[in-house]
Parts: C-alpha cells; structure tokens; sequence
C-alpha cells in the first residue's frame, strides 16, 4: 500500500518537472530530486501527504500563470480577472510608492540610527520597547546593541563622511548631536568616551580651516583682480598686500598646531596641514610679488617674503611641490646684490637639481616649473639648456601673459647683472627675444 501511494508520489513530482523543463535538469537530476521527495513510514504518512499535495497546488498555480503569460494582457489587473503581464507590477505599484520609505534612498548613518533607537530606552519619554524589565539582562543586552549601533554611525560619519560633515552645517550639528548622544550612554570606564571628545574636536578644527581657506580664497580673487590693476594704478599693490597680510599669521598659527601634533595627525589631518602648508607658502610668493612690483626700495620687503615661503616650500613635511619661493629669493638677492657671489652660483646649482627632480616627476607638464629652469640654466650660463626649457614652457600650454611676467624678472635681471658680467646681461636680453622667435604660431 504504502509503496503504492509513494510511486504515485512520484509520478505526481515527474509530470511537474517536466512541465517546468529545465534544460539543466538531466534524467540523473530528475531521479535524484524524485529520491529526495520519498517519505517516511506510515506513521505521519498522511501529514507529508497533506504538505505534499500543498506544495504541487502552489507549482501548479506557478505553471499555469507561465502559460497566461504568453498572452496579451491589460496593464489593469482588474480588467482581466487580476492577471499581470511582466514588468507591469512596477508600473501600477510605483504610483502609490514613497521612494523615501526605500531603505536604500536613506544615508547609512540614518539607517543605523534608526535601528539603534529600536534596541534603546528612552529615558527622558520613560519609553521602553521591550515587554522585559528594564533590569532584565536581554533589555541591558538590547541596549548595548543600540549603543554600539550608535557609535557605528557615529564612526561612518567621521571616517566615512568627514568632507562632508565639515562643510555641510546641518550635517555637522547632526555629527554633533550623535557624539552627545553616544558620550551621555557611555560609563566612565570606557575609553571611547575620550575618543570622542578629539573627534569632536578634529570635525570642529575642520570645519574652522575649511571657513578660512574660503575667506582666504576670496580674498586671493581680489588680490589678483588688485594686482593687475596696480600695473597702472601702483598704490593697488599695497591695497592688495593690506588685504593679504592679515591671513598669514593665522595661518601660520593652524599650521604650528599641526606641527606640535604631527604624530598623532590622521590621514585627513595631514591632508589638512598639507593644504595650509601650500596656502601659506603660496601667500609668502604673492606677499613677495606685490612688493617687487613696487619698486627697488620694497626689494628687501620681497626678499623676506619669499624667503619665508621658501622655507616653507622645502620642508619636505608639507609636500610642497613648486619652486616659486625659491627661485624669487635667488632673483632677489641678485638683484639686491647686482652681481653674482659664490653663495648665489651655489644656490643656482642646488635649485636647478631641485627644479629638475620635480620636472622629472609630478611637475611635467607644469609650465612654470619649465620656466624657473630655464631662468636657472639662463643664469648659469647654459643658453642652449634654457632655450630648450622655454620651448617646453610654451609647449606646456603657457600664453603672452605668462611670459610677460616672465621678461620683468629676466629684464631685471639683465639690468642687475650689466654692471657684474656685460656678456651673461646681454644673453639675458638676447634670449628675451629668442623665447618670443620660438613661441609657436598662432598660440596666444
């Protein structure tokens, strides 16, 4: 009897895989598959009989709804007895959906948040969402989970998510109202709660330099809108340093604070010093600059400026790489000097070395670079090295302004220079002609 009901079992079980007819089931398959649906002896034989017989409705059911699906369709359910083409659900189902309730579309740090509040006990509400005492070991259970969830999210915003919690203000007083949170829940003992605190403070130094180096940037645009005008305007020139100079202590002050820690910076942290640094060293040059620009009398002015940025621009630290602070000290000391000491041709030597490695490496295709080695192979008297710099300098996309603030330095050099050596003048002014001969056609 039994082996009776099993073999219509079986026979049941082919007719459906073979109805379905997967490709990838064999004759092997479909036995072996057959040999896992055998059953137990008698004794709750009529119980698997009864899941049995559910199970094949619901294939049945499955099989059927793959032939209707071969027909045409209405897009309206319930204009053909509820019966759905493919890819219709989506059509009706999305205009009564709220994409903002897709677990998806939330921030990972909402979303954690969210759990979190589920496993915790809200004790200023005298709120519980456990049918367990608050004493209960699963409730304290429930709400260390809820904690750790918290710091969770609290850590993928701050490692995660740190741009933009430093520049976005409502994210930022999220940020802050989570490590409240966080820090309240935690016990004295845990070392997290320190932890904390100098995150807090990391995200808030941040968000300081970020504020600074927007006002600064500001500020440089109008600098550079006032130093083109001091070209026919002079007094411009120390309108623009009077709206410079301000900025450079504090920013000497970020980045001292930066030095004092730098054993214990992170990796954002060093980004971060790593910008102040090239700002400030940057804000030395353009200091330097304006005061060339206002004439001999402002030249020791200049020379302290950019040696200022020098010093900046060579501590390998920052990871500075530009040479414009280097080379103006150099140009600065001859023209103060007018002449060529051994100090000078030695400092020539090490900048052409050091202007040389960073062509060879990040500073490729930079015109500028291209342009400090030439001037360098200018004053060292290799004409033929510095002729083939500035073909790179106007190949490197450099135009007519570029080089226009170029020839004021080596005209003031030539100038310098004619009364120390008359013929390393004259190769100064010859090669001012020869960098406009090579300049190629039609570039602006």
């Amino acid at each position: 009897m039994q082996d009776s009901k099993l073999e219509a079992q079986r026979e049941s079980l082919k007719k459906i895989l073979t109805v379905i007819n997967y490709d990838f089931l064999n004759s092997e398959n479909v036995n072996d598959l057959q040999e896992s649906h055998t059953f137990p002896p008698e004794d709750f034989l009529e119980n698997q009989r009864s899941r049995f017989e559910q199970c094949k409705k619901m294939v049945q059911i499955h099989l059927n709804n793959i032939k209707y699906r071969r027909n045409d369709y209405s897009e309206l359910p319930w204009n053909n007895n509820g019966k759905l083409k493919p890819g219709s659900i989506y059509k009706i189902v999305w205009n009564f959906a709220n994409e903002n309730h897709e677990p998806v579309t939330s921030s990972v740090n909402k979303y954690l948040q969210e759990i979190s509040k589920l496993y915790q006990v809200d004790g200023t509400k005298g709120l519980s969402p456990f049918i367990y005492p608050k004493d209960h070991p699963l409730s304290q259970a429930a709400n260390r989970f809820g904690l750790e969830t918290s710091i969770a999210s609290l850590l993928y915003l701050h490692h995660r998510r740190r741009e933009e919690v430093i520049q976005d203000n409502k994210l930022r007083e999220e940020y802050y109202e989570l490590a409240n949170i966080v820090e309240s829940k935690l016990t004295e003992k845990d070392k997290f709660k320190d932890e904390i605190n100098k995150f807090r403070d990391k995200i808030t130094k941040g968000a300081e330099m970020k504020e600074l180096i927007t006002k600064l940037n500001s500020i440089l645009v109008e600098v550079k809108i006032l130093r083109k005008a001091g070209e026919k305007e002079p007094e411009k020139y120390v309108e623009a340093l009077d709206r410079l100079l301000p900025f450079l202590p504090e920013l000497s002050k970020v980045l001292a604070e930066f030095d004092a820690q730098i054993d214990e910076l992170d990796r954002d942290e060093r980004k971060e010093m790593f910008t102040i640094a090239e700002k400030l060293a940057d804000c030395y040059g353009i200091c330097g600059g304006l005061a060339y620009r206002r004439g001999k009398e402002y030249f020791k002015d200049s020379l302290e400026y950019y040696q200022k940025g020098r010093e900046i621009e060579l501590n390998k630290r920052y990871r500075i790489s530009n040479s414009y602070n280097l080379v103006n000290v150099i140009v600065l000391k001859i023209l103060i000097q007018s002449g060529l000491s051994p100090e000078i041709k030695s400092e020539l030597e090490q900048a052409r070395s050091f202007v040389g490695r960073q062509i060879d490496g990040e500073r490729q295709d930079q015109w500028w670079a291209w342009a400090d080695l030439g001037l360098l192979n200018l004053l060292l008297q290799n004409t033929e090295q510095a002729e083939q710099a500035y073909q790179q300098f106007w190949k490197k996309g450099a135009n007519q302004d570029d080089f226009n603030s170029s020839r004021l330095t080596l005209q003031n050099c030539a100038d310098a220079l004619s009364g120390y050596d008359k013929s390393l003048a004259e190769s100064i002014t010859i090669m001012m002609d020869r960098i406009i001969e090579i300049k190629p056609i039609g570039q602006k």
